[in-house]
C-alpha cells in the first residue's frame, strides 16, 4: 500500500498541473469568445442570431453590438445562384464575390439570393431615404443588372449629403469668426437659419434637401437642438442680467431715497426761509433781509437740484446695469452733499439771526459766508452734472 502511494503521488501533482494548464487556456478560450462575439443576453445564448439579412427584421441592442463586431456577412461562393430571367436578356445574371472589394458595406443574403446594406440593415430607423427605401433594408437586389445603377444612386446621395454637411458647416464657420449669434429673438429665425436660406436661394442642391419632407426629422432635430441649447443660454444670460440688475439696483435706490429726502430738505428750506425773510421785512432789519435774500436763492438752486434729480431716474432705468451702478453712486454723492449744504445754509441763517437779535451786527460777515456757501454749492453741483453725464 505504501508503495502505492509513493507511485502515485508524483503522478497525481502531474495531473494537477495538466488540469490547471487546461483550465487557464480554457478561461483565455472563454473571455476572447465573450469579447469578440459582443454582449448578448444569456436568454439568445440558445438561439444566436444568423448574421443571413432576411432572417430577422429588427435587433436589440446587444444583437447591433454582436453584428457590428461580426461586420457584413460576405459568403464567397464559386457559384452563385443565376436568374434564368436576367440571363435569358443576356443581362448579369448571379452575384458576383468581386463586389464585396468594391462596396465594403455590402452584404449577400444566401436565403434570399439578394444583396443588402449592411449600415442600413442595423442602423436604417432613422428618417430620410435610409428608411424610406427598403430595397436595400427589407426587400433586398435581386436585379443583379441594376446592382450598379443602386449603388451609383447611393453614392450620389452621399455625395449630396457631404455637400449639405460643408455647406452647414462653413455658415457656422463664419458665424463664429465674425462673432455672430446663431439664433436671434424668439420672433425671427436667427441667423445662422437666414444664411442656409440664403444659400439655399442660390444652390437648388441645399433647396431640395431643405424642402424634403423625408429630412424633416432631421430638420426638427438639428434646429430644435440649437434652439434648445440657445435658449438655455439666453435663460442664463438673463439668469445674469438680473442678478446684476438686482445688484446695481441697490445703490440705486439709496440715491433715489436721499434724492427724496434731499427734495424734501430743499422744501422745508424755502418755505422756512420764506416765512423768515416776511417776518424781517415787518421787523425792517435791512442786513438779516439781504443774507434771507441770498439764502433763498441757494434755496432755489437746491430744489432744482432735487428735481432734476427726480427727473433723471426714470432715465437710468433704461441705462445698463454697470452705468447705472455708476449713476446710483453719483446720487448717494450728490444728494449727501446737497443736504450738507441745506443744513449748513440752515445752520447759517439761524446763527444770523440769533446774533442780530442780539445785537452784534454781523450782516457783512454773513453775507461773505453765505455766498461763500453760494458759490460752494454752484461748483459741487457742476461736479455732479459732470459725474452724471
Amino acid at each position: 500500500m505504501n508503495i502505492f502511494l509513493l507511485k502515485t503521488q508524483p503522478l497525481s501533482k502531474e495531473i494537477k498541473v495538466l488540469s490547471s494548464a487546461i483550465y487557464y487556456l480554457c478561461s483565455l478560450k472563454l473571455n476572447f469568445i465573450s469579447t469578440n462575439r459582443g454582449e448578448i443576453d444569456d436568454k439568445n445564448d440558445e438561439n444566436l442570431i444568423s448574421r443571413d439579412p432576411p432572417d430577422n427584421k429588427k435587433f436589440t441592442d446587444d444583437e447591433s453590438r454582436y453584428l457590428t463586431t461580426q461586420g457584413p456577412f460576405q459568403p464567397k461562393m464559386s457559384v452563385y445562384p443565376q436568374n434564368l430571367e436576367l440571363k435569358n436578356k443576356k443581362h448579369q445574371c448571379s452575384f458576383a464575390a468581386g463586389w464585396y472589394g468594391q462596396y465594403n458595406y455590402l452584404k449577400y443574403s444566401k436565403i434570399k439570393d439578394a444583396a443588402f446594406c449592411f449600415c442600413c440593415r442595423l442602423f436604417g430607423q432613422d428618417p430620410g431615404d435610409a428608411r424610406e427605401e427598403e430595397t436595400w433594408t427589407t426587400k433586398g437586389i435581386g436585379s443583379w443588372s441594376k446592382m450598379k445603377d443602386a449603388d451609383q444612386k447611393r453614392e450620389q446621395l452621399l455625395k449630396i449629403n457631404e455637400k449639405i454637411i460643408i455647406s452647414l458647416l462653413d455658415v457656422a464657420r463664419f458665424l463664429g469668426r465674425q462673432s455672430l449669434a446663431f439664433q436671434g429673438q424668439e420672433h425671427d429665425e436667427g441667423n445662422f437659419v437666414e444664411a442656409v436660406s440664403l444659400l439655399r436661394r442660390r444652390d437648388p442642391v441645399m433647396n431640395k434637401w431643405f424642402n424634403d419632407s423625408s429630412l424633416r426629422p432631421y430638420h426638427h432635430s438639428a434646429w430644435g437642438c440649437g434652439r434648445t441649447y440657445i435658449w438655455k443660454l439666453q435663460t442664463t444670460e438673463g439668469a445674469i442680467m438680473v442678478l446684476l440688475s438686482a445688484i446695481a439696483l441697490f445703490p440705486f435706490l439709496i440715491g433715489l431715497v436721499l434724492a427724496a429726502v434731499s427734495a424734501l430738505i430743499t422744501l422745508v428750506l424755502f418755505i422756512l426761509l420764506l416765512v423768515l425773510f416776511l417776518i424781517l421785512l415787518l421787523l425792517k432789519f435791512i442786513g438779516i433781509i439781504v443774507l434771507l435774500f441770498l439764502s433763498l436763492i441757494i434755496g432755489v438752486l437746491l430744489g432744482l437740484i432735487g428735481l432734476l434729480i427726480l427727473l433723471l431716474i426714470p432715465l437710468c432705468l433704461l441705462t445698463w446695469p454697470l452705468i447705472l451702478v455708476l449713476v446710483g453712486i453719483s446720487f448717494i454723492l450728490g444728494t449727501v452733499l446737497v443736504t450738507i449744504i441745506g443744513f449748513i445754509v440752515i445752520v447759517t441763517v439761524f446763527f444770523f439771526i440769533v446774533l442780530t437779535f442780539s445785537g452784534i451786527t454781523v450782516a457783512a460777515i454773513g453775507g461773505i459766508v453765505v455766498l461763500l456757501v453760494t458759490l460752494l454749492s454752484i461748483v459741487l453741483v457742476s461736479l455732479l452734472f459732470g459725474i452724471l453725464v
